[in-house]
C-alpha cells in the first residue's frame, strides 16, 4: 500500500513541476497599432519601438518616405501620434516612457550649436532639453524612472561619431551628473535605470570586444563580468528587483566580433538565455519584475523574437497568429504585455492570453494531463485540482475538466 502511496504521489510531484515549467507560457494575441496617421494616411516607411510602460503605453520613431525619424507615442487606444519636436531640430526618437507618462529620447538634425544628438525630457507637453555638460556636444537620453530621473550618454563628438568619447550620466531634477569618474573607463553609457535609481549600461573602451555590464547604485559599482564564455558584456534593462540583462560577445573563429549571447544577471551570478534553434545570435533586450526575459535571435534564419523564462526560451513566432513575422522585440511589462515589431515595419502588442480555467497542469490546453492530474489527487485538498473551489479534488473538478476539453 505504502509503494502505491509513493507512487501517486510521485505523478501528482511530476505533473505540478511539469505545470511550474510551463506556466509562463501560453499564445498572445497580436494588437497592430495603427499609424496611418503619422503620414497622412500612408504608411511610415519605417518604425522602431522602443519601450512600453505598466499601461501599455508604447514609444518609438517613425519616419515618412525618405524623411527625417520623428518620436511616437501611443497612449493605449487610438493611432499613435507623434511627439511634437523643437522647430530647431529636424528628427528625433523616444526611447522610454514612464509609469507617469514623461518621455526621453534625443533629438538630433539642427539644433544650433548642438553637434550631435540632443536628450530631451516631454512631460505634461513640456519638451526639456537636456544639454551636456562643460566639453561636451551631444546628449542621449535612454531611459526614464518614475521619479524623473533620466539615464543615457552625453560627450564630445570629436570623430563625428555620436559614441566618440561618450560618458554615462545620470539626470535628476534638473542637474546632470556624469558616471564617468565613478565607472573609472575611456567609454562609457547608460542604458536604464529603475525605481530605485539603479543605474545599467556598459563601460570599457570598445562595447563589442572588452566592455562590461555594469550596476552604478549611488556611487558604488559592480562590474558584472563578461557573458559566460564571453569576452563582453553590456546590460540593456534592470527590473525593480535589480535582476539585468543585456547581451556578451561569445569568440568563434571565422566572426570578427564572434556571436552575441543575451543574458540574465541575478543575485551575483550571470546566465546565458542561449539561443533558439536555426539561429547564431541572442540578445536580451527586457525583463520585468517576475523574470520574464524577451528578445530577439539573428543569423541564420529570419530575425525573430523571443520570450525566455526560467531556462526555457520561446520563438514568439510560434506562439502568436500575427500575419507578419515577429522580427525584434524592445520590452516587456508586469502583465506580461510584449512591444515587438513586425517585418512590414509594423508595431505591435503582443497581449498574453490566459490559459483555459481547468487548465491545471499550465501548458495552455485542456488535456489527459489535466485529467490525470484530477485523478492523481482525488481526495486531497489539492490548491490547483480544486477547481470548484469546495476544498477537494473530487467529482465537480472532473466535470470542469471534461466540459473544458480543448484537445481534439
Amino acid at each position: 500500500m505504502g509503494s502505491v502511496v509513493t507512487w501517486a504521489w510521485f505523478v501528482v510531484l511530476t505533473v505540478v513541476l511539469v505545470a511550474s515549467d510551463a506556466s509562463a507560457q501560453c499564445h498572445y494575441q497580436t494588437v497592430v497599432l495603427g499609424a496611418e496617421e503619422l503620414c497622412g494616411g500612408a504608411q511610415p516607411a519605417s518604425m522602431f519601438p522602443w519601450s512600453l510602460n505598466e499601461f501599455g503605453q508604447v514609444v518609438g520613431d517613425f519616419a515618412c518616405g525618405i524623411g527625417f525619424s520623428r518620436p511616437f507615442v501611443w497612449r493605449g487606444d487610438g493611432p499613435l501620434v507623434e511627439v511634437p519636436v523643437p522647430l530647431d531640430f529636424q528628427s528625433g526618437t523616444a526611447f522610454d516612457i514612464s509609469e507617469g507618462g514623461t518621455i526621453v529620447g534625443g533629438l538630433m538634425i539642427g539644433g544650433g550649436r548642438f553637434k550631435g544628438p540632443v536628450g530631451f525630457l516631454f512631460a505634461d507637453r513640456v519638451m526639456t532639453v537636456l544639454e551636456p555638460l562643460p566639453g561636451g556636444d551631444t546628449v542621449c537620453a535612454h531611459a526614464v524612472n518614475d521619479a524623473q530621473q533620466v539615464v543615457g550618454f552625453w560627450g564630445d563628438t570629436g570623430s563625428g561619431s555620436p559614441l566618440s568619447g561618450s560618458m554615462a550620466f545620470l539626470w535628476d531634477d534638473g542637474v546632470m551628473l556624469d558616471l564617468a569618474p565613478d565607472l573609472g573607463t575611456m567609454s562609457s553609457d547608460a542604458y536604464d535605470i529603475n525605481d530605485a535609481g539603479q543605474v545599467v549600461g556598459w563601460m570599457g573602451v570598445s562595447i563589442l570586444l572588452d566592455g562590461r555590464a555594469f550596476i552604478w547604485d549611488d556611487g558604488v559599482v559592480i562590474d558584472l563580468g563578461p557573458v559566460p564564455d564571453g569576452v563582453s558584456s553590456f546590460a540593456f534593462a534592470i527590473n525593480d528587483v535589480g535582476q539585468v540583462v543585456g547581451q556578451g560577445q561569445v569568440p568563434e573563429d571565422g566572426t570578427t566580433f564572434g556571436r552575441g549571447r543575451g543574458f540574465l544577471w541575478d543575485n551575483g551570478a550571470m546566465s546565458s538565455v542561449g539561443v533558439l534553434p536555426g539561429f547564431e545570435n541572442s540578445r536580451a533586450t527586457d525583463v520585468n519584475n517576475r523574470c520574464l526575459v524577451v528578445g530577439t535571435c539573428w543569423g541564420g534564419s529570419p530575425t525573430s523574437g523571443y520570450v525566455w523564462h526560467d531556462g526555457v526560451m520561446h520563438d514568439l513566432n510560434d506562439l502568436t497568429s500575427s500575419p507578419e513575422r515577429i522580427t525584434d522585440v524592445s520590452g516587456v511589462n508586469d502583465s506580461g504585455s510584449i512591444l515587438a515589431r513586425l517585418g512590414g515595419n509594423g508595431v505591435a502588442l503582443l497581449v498574453p492570453i490566459d490559459p483555459p480555467a481547468a487548465d491545471v497542469t499550465g501548458d495552455c490546453a485542456v488535456d489527459h494531463r489535466d485529467l490525470q492530474f484530477v485523478i492523481d489527487a482525488w481526495g486531497r485538498s489539492e490548491s490547483v485540482g480544486d477547481l470548484d473551489g469546495d476544498g477537494e479534488v473530487g467529482f465537480g473538478d472532473l466535470l470542469r475538466v471534461l466540459s473544458g476539453w480543448t484537445a481534439p
